[in-house]
């Protein structure tokens, strides 16, 4: 007997062995690598998505094909619909919501990834596996009419992730309901945090956040938060390869109001994910693939239970977020202004234009001055030994002249930052400069005094005959919020920062 016994526990060993590598729910090396390979953007208008584009492209993807079942749970409080995507046959159950907050797309657009992977792969044992044990639920844009004006509330005016208790929002009823309904045994609430957060103390941004959030002011635990932990654990160790060191632990102070915290109370273990900041990526673009990876991830450790035996020790070291960047640090340098000069630190963040493909950087403004030693910069100039002024005016009628290189940085050596002009502005992001348009009347004012000449605000303001509307566009000033257009010098070398960005240094154009 005993003999019959080990050649079946053998025979069972050397199957599972041999099973192909996509087939194997367990082995998360080759799941993780099997999900990179296949990954497939969705193309859309832009980041900055509204709702019947987001429809729209759901459509595409799912079109008649009956792995997936659309429903609609409901209106938003300006009438536009909340929609469920249900996949899946499973009696393990997740849930998922993304976009909350209308400004917060990143997981939205990873949603549209995920779709095209399920419905490309589906016919592989590996799928049909997954998703004969658990059925996902999506929810993509809880909140239409926030997303419709790119904005954080909804239409009411409130933060539907403050509603959790009251639900006097529509698209708070929607989730809470929907909860109830199908009571997930996982569920990820899925946001944007802020780009400029730190992995803790190091020098690393925070790309991803990852939450178990608390059910109590006490921060207690129990199974359902300990399994979100767990999950936690898992996904930490599957994203390491493509994220080492940039995923921190977002805030766990207990919000009674917020549905993260509810759900969690509720009995489904709930995670969130918040994406942050990565170098050069103003739409997020790879923190979006990351959306995907994590998720998916999650579904197979879920699936088969391969995320239990993670440690929550491991989650409780993961380092808390630290709001500690700023897009562009300049340091140490002498700030020359008409009064005299003082050693400054300068901070700089950039907005970001949502509605380009890609997005792209634009607009710097000056966020702190002072001893900033308590930043970081994602970039850095070491100014110790230069002086910074403000940036420099030039007229230019003719814009052509701005298509002649050795004209660019001929201006950029004088400290040119700002182009004003009298015609019409066509968009050039090869073009360094601001460019500002005024009327001819006002063209024609300043020509008389600075024809051929480089300016500073002193100058224009000096004189009160000048006045024309445009004048309080013409602000290159080293304050608070106004526009990171610099020049410092050190001797010879030359350093200019147009817009937050630096587009020329020591006789080299920068991103021209």
């Amino acid at each position: 007997m005993n003999r019959y016994l080990f050649a079946f526990i053998f025979l069972s060993l050397f199957i599972t062995h041999n099973v192909p590598a996509q087939n194997r729910l367990t082995d998360q090396k080759d799941i993780r690598e099997f999900l990179y390979s296949k990954y497939r953007k969705v193309e859309t208008s832009s980041i900055a998505i509204k709702q019947i584009e987001m429809l729209n492209t759901i459509q595409k993807i799912i079109g008649a094909d009956s792995l997936f079942r659309l429903e609609e749970l409901g209106k938003s409080f300006e009438g536009r619909s909340i929609n469920l995507i249900r996949i899946g046959t499973g009696t393990k159950k997740v849930l998922l919501w993304s976009q909350m907050h209308g400004d917060e797309p990143t997981a939205t657009l990873a949603i549209f990834d995920i779709l095209v992977f399920l419905r490309d792969n589906q016919t592989t044992d590996l799928l049909k596996n997954l998703l004969s044990k658990i059925e996902i639920l999506f929810i993509p844009m809880l909140n239409p009419d926030g997303a419709e004006k790119f904005s954080r509330r909804n239409a009411q005016g409130i933060d539907i992730n403050r509603d959790a208790l009251r639900l006097q929002t529509p698209e708070g009823r929607i989730l809470k309901k929907t909860r109830d309904r199908f009571n997930p045994e996982f569920a990820f609430n899925l946001h944007d945090q802020s780009p400029y957060s730190s992995v803790g103390d190091t020098d690393s941004l925070a790309a991803l956040a990852l939450l178990a959030p608390a059910f109590d002011e006490q921060k207690n635990d129990n199974e359902v938060r300990l399994k979100a932990k767990k999950m936690i654990v898992y996904i930490l160790k599957s994203l390491q390869k493509y994220l080492p060191g940039k995923i921190s632990k977002y805030s766990d102070e207990f919000e009674k109001r917020a549905f993260g915290d509810n759900v969690q109370l509720w009995g489904s273990s709930t995670i969130l994910i918040e994406s942050g900041g990565y170098i050069d990526d103003p739409g997020k673009e790879y923190l979006r693939k990351m959306n995907y990876m994590a998720l998916l991830s999650s579904f197979f450790a879920f699936a088969d239970d391969s995320y239990n035996p993670a440690a929550t020790s491991e989650y409780d070291s993961i380092a808390f977020n630290k709001r500690t960047f700023c897009d562009l640090l300049i340091s140490n340098s002498e700030i020359v202004f008409s009064k005299g000069a003082y050693i400054a630190d300068i901070a700089i963040n950039l907005d970001i234009d949502a509605s380009g493909v890609p997005p792209f950087y634009k607009g710097g403004r000056i966020s702190d001055i002072g001893d900033l030693t308590n930043l970081k910069g994602i970039k850095k100039i070491e100014g110790t030994g230069y002086k910074t002024f403000p940036g420099k005016y030039v007229l230019v009628n003719d814009l052509s002249e701005l298509e002649e290189n050795t004209r660019i940085i001929e201006l950029c050596k004088n400290g040119v930052t700002t182009i004003i002009t009298g015609k019409p502005v066509i968009e050039n992001r090869k073009n360094p400069f601001q460019i500002i348009q005024i009327s001819d009347i006002a063209f024609s004012m300043l020509k008389s005094k600075f024809d051929n000449k480089y300016f500073s605000v002193d100058d224009l303001y000096s004189d009160s005959n000048f006045t024309f509307k445009e004048k309080n566009q013409l602000n290159n000033t080293i304050q608070l919020m106004k526009p990171a257009n610099l020049f410092l010098t050190n001797g010879s070398d030359i350093i200019l920062v147009i817009e937050g960005i630096v587009k020329f240094a020591n006789g080299i154009l920068i991103n021209p």
